[in-house]
Formats: C-alpha cells, sequence, structure tokens
C-alpha cells in the first residue's frame, strides 16, 4: 500500500470480510496491529468481529472484544 492509514487499512479488512475471505482477514489485523497502527475505527472491530463469527471463533471474538 502506498499510505498505511486506518482508513485504507479499514477498507481492505472490511473487503476481505464482506467477500468472505475471513482468515485473509485476520492476517490482516495481525499484520495492521504488527505495525503499530491504533484501533480507534469502531468499524475495523466490528468487521473483525464478524470475521470471527462467521469462522465460528468465539474465544477470538472474545479477545478482538477486549481491545
Amino acid at each position: 500500500m502506498p499510505t498505511e492509514n486506518l482508513l485504507s487499512w479499514t477498507a481492505l479488512i472490511s473487503g476481505l470480510v464482506q467477500s468472505g475471505h475471513w482468515v485473509d482477514s485476520f492476517y490482516l489485523f495481525m499484520e495492521m496491529q504488527s505495525k503499530g497502527i491504533d484501533i480507534v475505527d469502531p468499524f475495523i472491530l466490528s468487521s473483525i468481529i464478524r470475521a470471527s463469527a462467521n469462522l465460528a471463533v468465539l474465544g477470538l471474538g472474545k479477545q478482538i472484544h477486549c481491545l
């Protein structure tokens, strides 16, 4: 990505979740966190929680909810 900011990360992750690429959305979310991007946007959290619900991974959804 030429410009890595919260908006671009949110757009990518939301798009992956909406198209059914739930595991890829988690990998991208973890990459975003490793780069130190602050998670202040509720849309990114709702997208990643939706991905965990679709994958039926309750424990991971709870961990993300605590962020």
